[in-house]
């Protein structure tokens, strides 16, 4: 059975996922019907709502954190689309409100139904549970850990690391640590699925990566700073030579201007308002020993 359903895993995984958005946005949707019957009729109502649903959702979970099972635990997934849909929610509610202000309706804007509201948020956080503890326990049950070597200098402190990698057991599971010098280096590395590179020199780095590359290995490395500008760069093209381009920029001088005014009228406003708090402080400092309370930087 279980290597059978492996053949569909993708398959799976995605109508896991197509699920969990299906309920999230029935649940909203259905439930709001029952006082709001535009949402689900062909009308104006119904399409700038959901539309505005769909996109929020989009956005934030893009933002916070999607349905990705199997590459984080569980309590962060679920953190993570909770606080995308409540703000979704109440998004799409107050788009529906602002819909439902108009003659054949309530000419004036109130809010109203938060109780509905409060119980779809409350069922939606139900079905965002017990969809990622299923989606996790499902893609686990399709998947083995996957079995993993650490490459490393001998000598260096891999505790720490094994120790990170062993709160995710059932993703990983550490087979053996290799110094990056041993002659049986490479045999290890086919030997396992995946290959972590820990604080390994440059040259060195470079042609495992290419060993693991070319062995269909997956991999996983600490980046340096030559990595780090390598992600952020951008790709140039000049004449027929291919370059990676990572541009230092300072700050203008319209962004110094703006910097500059953005202070002076920030510090003025919060004089004024701390300037009763100033001005007691000042009082009592004088009452209580006579000494100054104004001072020359």
């Amino acid at each position: 059975m279980k290597a059978f359903c492996r053949k569909f895993e993708k398959t799976i995984l995605f109508l896991l996922k197509l699920s969990l958005y299906a309920s999230l946005f029935f649940t909203f949707f259905r439930i709001f019907s029952i006082v709001h019957y535009q949402v689900f009729n062909m009308s104006r109502t119904a399409a700038v709502t959901m539309s505005t649903f769909v996109m929020m959702e989009f956005l934030l979970t893009g933002i916070y954190g999607k349905y990705n099972i199997g590459e984080r635990k569980s309590k962060p997934i679920i953190f993570s689309l909770v606080l995308a849909v409540l703000i979704t929610d109440v998004a799409a509610y107050f788009m529906l409100t602002i819909m439902n202000t108009n003659e054949a309706n309530d000419k004036k804007f109130r809010i109203e139904y938060v109780s509905i509201l409060m119980l779809i948020m409350s069922i939606q956080i139900w079905i965002i549970i017990i969809m990622v503890y299923f989606g996790n326990f499902v893609y686990f049950w399709l998947r083995d850990p996957e079995k993993c070597c650490i490459v490393t200098e001998e000598g260096k402190d891999t505790k720490k690391l094994q120790e990170v990698i062993g709160t995710f057991k059932k993703k990983y599971k550490v087979t053996q640590v290799v110094d990056y010098r041993s002659p049986h280096l490479e045999q290890a590395i086919i030997e396992v699925n995946t290959v972590f590179l820990y604080d390994l020199p440059m040259k060195e780095r470079t042609q495992i990566v290419d060993f693991c590359y070319q062995n269909l290995k997956n991999i996983y490395f600490n980046p340096r700073v030559a990595d780090i500008l390598e992600q952020n760069s951008r790709q140039v093209i000049l004449d027929d030579m291919s370059f990676l381009a990572s541009e230092f920029h300072s700050i203008t001088w319209e962004q110094r201007i703006v910097k500059r005014l953005m202070d002076i009228t920030i510090s003025i406003l919060a004089l004024i308002l701390t300037s009763p708090i100033l001005f007691m402080s000042a009082l009592c400092i004088k009452k209580y020993d006579g000494g100054k309370v104004l001072f020359k930087q």
